[in-house]
């Protein structure tokens, strides 16, 4: 019976034999026969190729029938991952858990390299998300991360504080401001302040509010006409259809005014002489009335 591979086998089991001086019995040649057998079934077959199933990585703690089905495990373990192995998959989510004082995950270049250290890609495209390039800078697609005390980062406090001061010297600015009233002069020969609109727009130019509601007190509207509350501003202007209205209607009445003038002066006229035939009457009736009493 064979040793291997329970055992290796002793020079004391496998002698070496010399011809001529050495007798050669079958198990002299058995034995090594034996061995060979035992090495070939234990590699197993195709040792040579690699696995190409599906089948997931074995934990099991019994023995392989042979090398090779021990290789196969091992390479579908590499392939297609092992959980809570000490090492990151590919094709699934993988945890990297540190020990205390120590780095999780570190990437180091080597001289030469300007490829990038590390990228993520946008789900279902090939375009990139997030990148730490070969100096060890993170990009956020093309765009460089701002990191506190680097030159952006500087730049854009510089900014900020700009910003501030200005705002704090607001009051004295040219800024109209929205937090307080304003007043604004404008030069001579000037225009205090114009508001123009542009193609497309159809939203009010100027709107203001009735004092703590949403109502609308006064607009002037993309056309730049003027109302108050829904009603239209009338202007004096021979575009303006509500003003040509009224002053034909103004025009109407005074005609009217001055016929109705004349008629009243013509009544007055009609009434004088009305009251002086009255007069006359009367003092045609004074002079008949003696006459009537003494009998003519």
């Amino acid at each position: 019976m064979a040793v291997y591979p329970g055992a290796l086998v002793s020079a004391t089991q496998l002698v070496p034999r010399t011809d001529l001086v050495n007798t050669i019995v079958a198990n002299d040649v058995n034995a090594a026969y034996e061995e060979i057998i035992a090495i070939e079934s234990t590699l197993g077959t195709s040792i040579l190729y690699q696995d190409q199933t599906s089948n997931a990585w074995s934990n099991s703690s019994s023995a392989f029938t042979s090398v090779h089905n021990r290789l196969n495990n091992i390479e579908r373990g590499l392939r297609l991952g092992v959980s809570g192995a000490p090492y990151v998959r590919t094709n699934a989510a993988s945890t990297i858990t540190a020990a205390t004082g120590t780095v999780a995950l570190a990437i180091k270049n080597v001289t030469g390299n300007t490829s990038n250290l590390f990228e993520t890609y946008v789900t279902g495209t090939t375009n990139l998300g997030f990148k730490v390039t070969s100096a060890g800078t993170p990009y956020v697609g093309t765009n460089a991360v701002v990191v506190v005390n680097d030159t952006n980062y500087n730049t854009i406090k510089t900014d900020i504080t700009n910003l501030q001061t200005g705002y704090n010297n607001i009051n004295t600015s040219l800024y109209v401001r929205t937090d307080t009233s304003n007043t604004i002069t404008a030069a001579t020969g000037t225009v205090n302040l114009a508001l123009k609109n542009v193609t497309g727009n159809t939203a009010n130019l100027f709107e203001t509010y009735v004092t703590g509601t949403t109502n609308l007190g006064f607009k002037v509207t993309s056309g730049g006409v003027p109302y108050v509350n829904a009603d239209p501003v009338v202007v004096a202007s021979s575009s303006d259809t509500n003003y040509q209205t009224i002053k034909t209607d103004i025009t109407t009445n005074k005609s009217n005014i001055t016929t109705n003038t004349s008629d009243i002066t013509t009544i007055k006229s009609d009434i004088t002489t009305i009251k002086s035939d009255i007069t006359s009457l009367q003092a045609l009736q004074n002079n008949i009335n003696p006459l009537l009493l003494t009998g003519m």
